[in-house]
């Protein structure tokens, strides 16, 4: 049976009769999301929306390490709470999202988010339904209930222990924030809806789905296309994989990278590109890693793997800083090395660094097994121009294909055109201008987060509060090549009365437009547009002013409480901007920085 086939809901649930005031089943969703629920119900998600959650969840998992058991429960976990719909929003509390976090639960997931996932990360209404938000609050909830779980149930009693990590989760932290709650899960004593969705849910599935996980193989390709979405041909590359073909069923997904001390038998791929810019098909499991390695013209001797080593801890060092540095959890870290106390480590202390995160670049080690599993001994590190990693999604994904037009095919877009790709000499990369639009010289950017683009905000605040236009300030949305797309005035000045702070820096995540057009109508603080991040003092950047018509494209500058005030009209042009990038480039995570560094100023030129 294929995976979406048993997972993907086919029938959403019941619409809510009534809902309580701190519900969010009747905030509107954002009709520029790329991916996004079709209402606020459990399970009403098309197929496709269904799929990439799904596939988010397996992929995020494998990179922890989880066993394919453990994702099983994850999945599952998501399905009975919200259908795989990112949206959905319960009518009777606040519970939202995924993983149908309430307003107390999206509070303590930061503190979760660092111990578990080894992510800094915040939830609340405004990001809770994001998918990527929501992915990590599955993952997040199912591992600290589930640490919660092995404190508190013998493993004599596998089914109340399995039973007991639902339970928590669905019944909420007020029944275990002190010993209640602990006296709570050894009796077993929980609410009828979370008993039944459990038994209804999740049981029946939970084996079964731990098995398709565990043997299901796709045949993989990949497609390179340079920066114009054209084929790049004739380019040799390498895919290698683990071969599933040998040893017993799995119970955890293969990491060629991060399985060290553990015998590997690989399955490698080697050739060049065919006229559609297509490798030769690889068979691959389900969660496993799959590490690309794109080839230089002439390759150079083979160098020394760099090698993995314990860690040593050093003046200044902490669990969190050497989880984060090495790509695990403080929790995990905690358990190799038996620390009782998280807070406590000793400089110059040994320390075992097991199971890491597995990052999007395979290591060198893997790099250099490879190489000589595929029979090309010769060829050194330097020969190696791209190396990436990728998670097997199930049979029939199209979430890693260039706009989700094939299925089992993963799009690597370079950044340079195939021309350049194909180069057979070696050449030094010259220094390129950066194209403009018209409001601004051609400048050379070196954005600070490669791969991500920029929503830049130079803070003026040394302006008149009422009238007078900001001198300085201003605002620049580059794309992630460096492109400046468009720029405009802006100003940061706060009323008197305002936080502390509230016209102070930040750096977070662009989450929605909410309007954005000439006929949206926000209010008089806001005017036609507001462009939203991740800040949870919801500094965002939105129109409005002082004129008796708000709506109207030009107004006097008037004083925010913490926002970044802007024209109407120019911040309808930016989300219309914002809206081709994200159809053009629905992956490309955009950055909402705001500050007075003249570095970035000089970096994000208007």
């Amino acid at each position: 049976m294929n995976i979406y086939d048993f997972l993907i809901v086919k029938k959403r649930g019941g619409k809510y009769k009534t809902w309580t005031s701190g519900s969010l089943y009747n905030v509107g969703i954002d009709p520029d999301k790329q991916v996004k629920g079709e209402s606020r119900i459990w399970g009403d998600a098309s197929a496709e929306v269904q799929k990439i959650v799904i596939d988010k969840i397996i992929s995020l998992g494998s990179r922890l390490h989880l066993s394919y058991k453990d994702i099983a429960y994850a999945l599952l976990l998501c399905y009975a709470e919200s259908g795989f719909n990112p949206d959905a929003a319960a009518g009777t509390t606040s519970a939202s999202g995924l993983a149908q976090y309430t307003r107390g639960t999206m509070k303590d997931f930061s503190r979760r988010a660092k111990k578990y996932l080894s992510q800094t990360l915040n939830m609340d209404e405004t990001n809770v339904f994001d998918v990527d938000i929501g992915v990590y609050g599955v993952l997040a909830a199912y591992l600290f209930n589930k640490d919660l779980s092995e404190q508190w149930i013998t493993s004599s009693d596998p089914d109340k222990f399995w039973q007991t990590i639902y339970m928590l989760h669905h019944d909420g932290p007020g029944y275990y924030k002190d010993d209640r709650g602990k006296e709570r899960a050894i009796r077993g004593k929980w609410s009828q809806d979370a008993v039944q969705a459990y038994n209804t849910k999740i049981l029946p599935k939970l084996d079964k789905l731990e098995s398709l996980l565990a043997n299901t193989e796709v045949d993989l390709e990949i497609q390179l296309e340079d920066s114009n979405g054209q084929p790049v041909v004739n380019k040799e590359y390498i895919i290698a994989t683990h071969n599933s073909k040998v040893g017993l069923t799995p119970k955890k997904p293969a990491m060629l990278s991060t399985d060290r001390n553990q015998k590997k038998s690989y399955h490698v791929v080697h050739g060049k590109t065919d006229a559609n810019g297509l490798t030769k098909k690889l068979a691959a499991s389900v969660g496993c890693e799959v590490i690309i390695l794109l080839c230089a013209n002439r390759p150079k001797k083979l160098g020394n793997a760099i090698p993995e080593k314990d860690y040593t801890v050093k003046k200044g060092d902490t669990l969190s800083k050497i989880a984060k540095q090495n790509g695990t959890t403080i929790n995990q870290i905690a358990k190799d090395n038996h620390i009782s106390n998280p807070n406590k480590i000793n400089i110059g202390q040994k320390l075992v660094i097991k199971k890491k995160y597995l990052r999007h670049k395979p290591s060198g080690s893997a790099i250099k097994d490879i190489l000589e599993q595929a029979g090309l001994s010769a060829y050194g590190f330097d020969s190696i121009i791209y190396s990436q990693n990728h998670i097997t999604k199930p049979d029939g994904s199209t979430s890693a294909s260039a706009r989700h037009s094939k299925k089992n095919t993963v799009t690597l877009r370079t950044s340079t055109p195939a021309t350049f790709v194909n180069k057979k000499n070696k050449e030094v990369k010259k220094k390129e201008i950066n194209d403009t639009t018209k409001e601004g010289s051609s400048k050379i950017v070196h954005s600070q987060y490669p791969g991500k683009a920029v929503i830049y905000t130079y803070q003026d605040t040394n302006y008149p509060p009422r009238g007078v236009a900001p001198s300085k300030g201003y605002t620049a949305f580059y794309d992630h090549l460096g492109n400046k797309l468009f720029s405009f005035t802006s100003g940061g000045r706060v009323d008197s009365h305002s936080e502390d702070n509230a016209d102070g820096p930040m750096k977070e995540k662009f989450t929605y437009i909410e309007g954005g057009y000439r006929t949206s109508r926000l209010g008089r603080e806001f005017g036609t547009t507001k462009i939203r991040s991740t800040d949870r003092r919801r500094r965002w950047i939105h129109g409005g002013g002082p004129k008796k018509d708000f709506y109207v494209e030009r107004q006097s500058w008037r004083v925010t409480y913490g926002c970044t005030r802007a024209q109407n009209i120019d911040l309808e042009t930016l989300a219309q901007k914002i809206r081709e990038f994200r159809h053009q480039w629905p992956h490309i995570e955009i950055l909402m920085i705001r500050n007075s560094n003249e570095a970035d100023r000089k970096r994000y030129p208007r």
